[in-house]
């Protein structure tokens, strides 16, 4: 019976081996699980690298054209109320349109001095609006693209203070370029449009308003988890790249009708774009109405605008009518497929400046 009893203890312990293989088979599926996890969050993070160097770098250009918009239609509607000063002025010189040659609240006079000093402030504000253009538009193509390589360059500088990109990467310029056509692609709320638009291209179109393009690449080398070595056997680091490219694109034409449109912004309910003004008689404040100094008030009517699929979008226009109208393009950078479809291996996608 003792022997019986010994024998079935024996038969128990061969159990052990299967169990200690089966243990370090779910291990070792683990850690490679781990790993190929930790490698897939590596890419990734890599590619959200790529992405915000991409569209920081072209972000340049896209401000500098946003920012021209802005001024241009600044400058417009200061046009617009020297124009409408000059006609006033008129007015009261020749002692017409209800004032009279005297001293008295409706005097010719003193609408026009009131007026003269309106004009001279609304020369100096265009004077200086134009100035600010032309700093814009003297950012040449050139200028930009050597800001975009700045950022994509510089941008890990910055890890020693006050890091703006992730700093585990390295940053790497594959191309800087421009599109082929200066409007290739447009949306607004009405339509969206893609590809040459009605209006024909330049045969030599100027560099310097031809929306750019790019391509970067970010690099580093992952270490395992665990790193371990079994007979020179064991995990090795991986490289994970991240490819990405953008361009700037029109993305939406505002029809704007100043004096009609209601300013959403404003604290004020039905508060519209440029209200009318009215200019006091005694000196140069606005006057709250206009009776009776409707012969030189300064008003920004406008008309409604009717899009329609076909029209094309303008890169900016105002009337010069009797009616003040605008129609401003808005630019930002969006992603894109990389679009150099040359094979480059990983020494060369990382090594290039």
């Amino acid at each position: 019976m003792e022997r019986r009893i010994t024998a079935r203890h024996a038969e128990r312990g061969q159990t052990l081996p299967i169990w200690t293989l089966a243990v370090l088979t779910a291990l070792t599926l683990m850690f490679f699980s781990l790993n190929y996890a930790n490698t897939i969050r590596w890419q990734v993070r890599a590619q959200n690298a790529a992405d915000s160097i991409a569209t920081a770098a072209l972000s340049v250009q896209a401000t500098q054209w946003n920012k021209m918009m802005t001024i241009l239609y600044i400058a417009d509607v200061e046009e617009w109320r020297i124009r409408h000063l000059i006609e006033g002025m008129y007015v009261a010189q020749n002692f017409s349109g209800g004032c009279a040659n005297g001293t008295g609240t409706g005097s010719c006079v003193k609408i026009y001095t009131a007026m003269r000093l309106q004009y001279n402030k609304a020369v100096n504000r265009y004077s200086t609006d134009i100035q600010m253009l032309q700093a814009i538009v003297s950012h040449t193509a050139s200028s930009q693209q050597a800001d975009a390589t700045s950022i994509v360059h510089q941008g890990p500088a910055s890890c020693g203070t006050t890091p703006v990109v992730d700093c585990t990467f390295t940053y790497h310029l594959i191309d800087y370029s421009h599109r082929t056509t200066t409007m290739q692609a447009g949306k607004d709320a009405f339509y969206m449009k893609i590809g040459p638009f009605a209006s024909p291209q330049n045969s030599a179109p100027v560099t310097d308003w031809e929306p750019a393009q790019i391509e970067v690449a970010t690099c580093a080398t992952v270490q395992p988890i665990v790193n371990f070595s079994i007979f020179g056997y064991g995990p090795h680091p991986a490289h994970v790249i991240g490819r990405a490219a953008a361009s700037n694109v029109m993305v939406v034409a505002e029809w704007l009708a100043p004096g009609v449109t209601i300013n959403p912004a404003s604290p004020v309910p039905n508060t519209v774009f440029q209200p009318e003004e009215n200019y006091d008689t005694a000196d140069d404040t606005f006057a709250v109405a206009q009776t009776p100094r409707d012969w030189y008030e300064t008003d920004y009517p406008s008309i409604d605008f009717t899009a329609y699929p076909n029209q094309s979008l303008p890169g900016y226009s105002a009337t010069a009518d009797a009616v003040f109208q605008v129609r401003p393009t808005w630019w930002a950078t969006i992603p894109l497929a990389p679009y150099i479809t040359a094979t480059q291996s990983e020494t060369a996608l990382c090594t290039q400046t």
